[in-house]
């Protein structure tokens, strides 16, 4: 329902997820059973991110990721910025960190694929908004 729905994007907003690892089953169902409410009411939830931007770091080749992610925003009235491998300062040395410290002076979350692990952790050490 609606007030469970809303109480639990409540919970979720600023947060970041690092892994799957993160999640117990009645918190992954919970999230699950959120995405399931927001694409039975689009018509309650388009406008829900107007003004907010997705900063899209993907140092790795994603299609499905990530045009889910940018799709998702679009639908839900926010912006996706999109930076990959080949237009990052990554190419030039600059070190994954300084990368996230810039997006996240755009952007109000990031998301990050990359191949090397505990990456995502890594970022979210040095930014102050979700990854």
């Amino acid at each position: 329902d609606y007030a469970s729905s809303a109480k639990l994007a409540k919970r979720l907003r600023g947060s970041s997820v690092l892994s799957v690892r993160d999640m117990d089953r009645d918190y992954l169902d919970r999230v699950l059973s959120l995405a399931s409410f927001m694409e039975e009411n689009v018509d309650k939830v388009s406008h829900v991110l107007d003004g907010k931007v997705l900063a899209l770091l993907f140092l790795e080749p994603s299609t499905r990721t990530s045009a889910s992610f940018e799709a998702a925003m679009y639908r839900l009235g926010g912006r996706a910025l999109k930076v990959s491998g080949t237009t990052s300062s990554v190419q030039k040395g600059e070190t994954l960190e300084d990368t996230a410290i810039t997006l996240a002076q755009y952007a109000d979350a990031l998301v990050l694929r990359h191949a090397e692990m505990f990456s995502a952790q890594r970022v979210s050490e040095v930014v102050d908004i979700p990854v």
